[in-house]
């Protein structure tokens, strides 16, 4: 008639797995850190893709796989959602996802390069615009590596690429209108 007559279930379950150091073979923690790191984010990147073939998880060009539920169905009925995170997978995911956001990024350098072609009415202006415009990105590189020392450089800065392309185009836009307006303004009164 009280709690423990009832039969016991749960809504929601949660377990870790704790990988530690050292791997077998290795003396310590220490004894080539970087090296045991890598196997064993090797055991748990297999992990992941035996879980997403156990669950069917498939990755598309625009989707990731987890999202798509990994969802297990009990012989007696009902379901079980199941979850899973690591540091190294999150690291990985984001990596890929930033390369497919990347992918987008040749779209955009043509799509920009058609509308400057267009506004200009000059494929050699819009080339030109279009390889300053890029070759801004590698000139602060080179500002930002080399001379002020920043070794630190996380994959989202590639992102950088987009802002640059409409500040870029933006510019090229600017300057064109400005020019075609000073002829305007420079023709002597009278003259065609």
């Amino acid at each position: 008639e009280g709690v423990a007559d009832a039969e016991p279930t749960a809504t929601a379950v949660q377990a870790f797995y704790r990988l530690g150091l050292p791997l077998a073979g290795y003396l310590n923690p220490q004894d080539e850190r970087e090296e045991q790191e890598k196997l064993g984010d090797a055991v748990i990147t297999d992990m992941e893709t035996a879980l997403f073939d156990r669950f069917g998880m498939k990755e598309s060009f625009g989707r990731s796989a987890y999202q798509t539920a990994a969802v297990e169905e009990l012989p007696g009925g009902g379901s079980v959602r199941v979850r899973w995170w690591s540091m190294p997978l999150q690291q990985a995911q984001w990596e890929g996802l930033s390369f497919k956001d990347l992918s987008w990024t040749i779209l955009c350098i043509v799509c920009v390069y058609s509308y400057i072609a267009i506004h200009t009415r000059s494929l050699v202006m819009a080339s030109v615009a279009m390889w300053e415009i890029v070759l801004s990105i590698f000139v602060a590189f080179f500002w930002h590596r080399l001379v002020f020392q920043v070794r630190f450089f996380q994959f989202i800065n590639f992102l950088i690429v987009f802002v640059v392309l409409g500040i870029g185009a933006d510019d090229v836009f600017v300057f064109i209108d400005a020019y075609r307006q000073s002829g305007a303004e420079l023709r002597a009164p009278g003259k065609p």
